[in-house]
């Protein structure tokens, strides 16, 4: 055990013993209350407790009464014996395998009673991990499929002989890094695969489960992941992604408001410095020589920055100044009209700060003028 293990494990029994120091001023304050029923309970380890082996364990139990003396037993071997509280041993050098802790509780009027067994794990070999990385969880292929099969496998205190895939029947096995295993000719169906790590040992670890599915060689195109809906600053580039199989090749054709955009005929859709022309219903068709098979919708709408007037002045001379805020890099247009009906640009500006001032002189023959600010 190193010094610094050492100081760890002091520090834990002075709050063990605090602990215990807290539970016997509980006790005391019982003095003259009705008797309690004699019990006794371990309160660390918590039960089913895994340790790597070697290892110490401290060992802390309650009883019900003070003064009294408390045994800890391993099954039915004594590992030793405190006089008093607090109770808690220090077990060192703790053999591999498992263990049940008991405490038998002896108070000072001759009463035993013994706690509930506590399970406990030396473990002398921990088991390999493992994990498969291809396919993904959900893949899709076509018949008849071929791909690579991948799996991450470690042994923390040793080191793997193989690693065997699964599908359900046993596919090959690798000995060595990297885990990879040709996965050839499948037909269509539905498939589920296993990997399984085995160390010097003989220990052996088991990855979760992968499913994935191989749709027949004459596969119309099937979606499995749609356009989704979004919300974009004015300005952000937006991108819309279809996901789909079936017999090779896909052909993909991208709409907007139901008409065919020219050239858009990949997987994925990308829409630079969205403006409001830009926004509505997006879809994607999906075809090969066995089928079609319209998407479904995906809505484009703007999300605006909030733009106000602060304030408004008329200055002499008759100028007009405003206070007006807006998040910084916003494209927008000051506008003037006299009958709300035909407005004209007063200036463009892009925004290097919120809050910001602009002036207009207007026709002092008008009566009346009205202002508003516009993002292009």
């Amino acid at each position: 055990m190193t010094n610094e293990d050492e100081r760890a494990l002091r520090e834990q029994l002075a709050r063990l013993q605090q602990e215990h120091r807290d539970l016997d001023a509980a006790i005391a304050a019982l003095a003259g209350s009705p008797a309690s029923p004699l019990a006794a309970k371990i309160v660390t380890p918590l039960d089913g407790t895994a340790l790597k082996f070697p290892g110490d364990v401290f060992i802390n139990a309650t009883g019900t009464e003070v003064p009294a003396r408390m045994a800890f037993w391993d099954g039915e071997t004594e590992l030793g014996e405190v006089g008093g509280p607090p109770f808690t041993f220090y077990w060192r050098n703790v053999p591999g395998g498992e263990h049940s802790l008991t405490a038998r509780f002896t108070s000072s009027s001759g009463g035993v009673v013994v706690s509930p067994p506590v399970r406990l794990t030396l473990i002398t070999n921990l088991w390999p991990t493992i994990s498969i990385t291809s396919p993904t969880n959900g893949a899709y292929f076509v018949a008849p499929a071929n791909f690579t099969l991948r799996a991450d496998a470690k042994d923390a205190d040793g080191s793997l002989t193989k690693v065997e895939f699964f599908a359900p029947n046993k596919v090959g096995e690798v000995k060595q890094a990297p885990y990879e295993l040709a996965f050839s000719n499948i037909p269509a169906g539905s498939f589920t695969v296993t990997a399984k790590a085995t160390d010097n040992e003989g220990a052996v670890g088991t990855s979760a489960p992968v499913q994935f599915t191989v749709l027949p060689e004459n596969s119309p195109p099937l979606i499995v992941g749609q356009p989704q809906s979004q919300a974009a600053a004015l300005g952000a580039d937006v991108t819309f992604a279809v996901e789909a199989y079936g017999a090779s090749p896909l052909q993909y054709q991208w709409q907007f408001k139901g008409a065919d955009l020219s050239g858009e005929t990949d997987p994925q859709l990308h829409l630079a410095s969205v403006r409001r022309e830009h926004t509505g219903d997006y879809a994607v068709v999906v075809s090969n020589k066995y089928g079609r098979l319209p998407g479904a919708s995906a809505r484009l709408t703007l999300v605006l920055p909030s733009v106000r007037f602060r304030s408004l002045r008329l200055l002499p001379g008759g100028q007009v100044e405003f206070e007006v805020t807006a998040p910084v890099g916003t494209s927008l247009r000051l506008e003037t009209s006299d009958d709300l009906q035909v407005w004209a640009t007063v200036t463009e500006i892009v925004t290097t700060e919120e809050d910001f001032e602009l002036r207009h002189t207007p026709d002092p023959q008008l009566t009346q003028r009205f202002y508003r600010m516009a993002m292009p």
